[in-house]
């Protein structure tokens, strides 16, 4: 299981988060019934302690990468914007310069 876990980091997906949302919980599902298999085993308490703590580091990933990918989303969105404005400001300054050259040649 927690091979299965792995093998979504491993794979890129550009854009899109490792894992998806449906693909996460299933994943909390299997470590919910692995620590219910480990908990009546006492020879296997230091195995389960261990991989509590890498499922609690597997979700504080998950949470950050959620919030990572919003930020890139609203910085996207921004530079979008900004880009726009670049554009309608650029053609401006070549209406301007335009419009000084051809009051340049008019002779008063």
């Amino acid at each position: 299981m927690f091979v299965v876990y792995l093998s979504h980091f491993i794979k890129e997906k550009s854009g899109k988060p490792y894992l998806e949302e449906s693909e996460f919980e299933e994943l909390e599902k299997e470590f919910q019934d692995v620590i219910n298999l480990l908990k009546g085993d006492k020879t296997l308490e230091k195995f389960r302690i261990e991989y509590e703590k890498l499922h609690a580091v597997m979700k504080k990933s998950h949470e950050n990468e959620k919030r990572l990918m919003e930020k890139c989303r609203e910085l996207n969105a921004e530079l979008v914007v900004n880009s726009s404005k670049v554009a309608a400001l650029t053609k401006l300054t070549k209406d301007d310069q335009e419009t000084i050259s051809s009051m340049k040649t008019v002779k008063f």
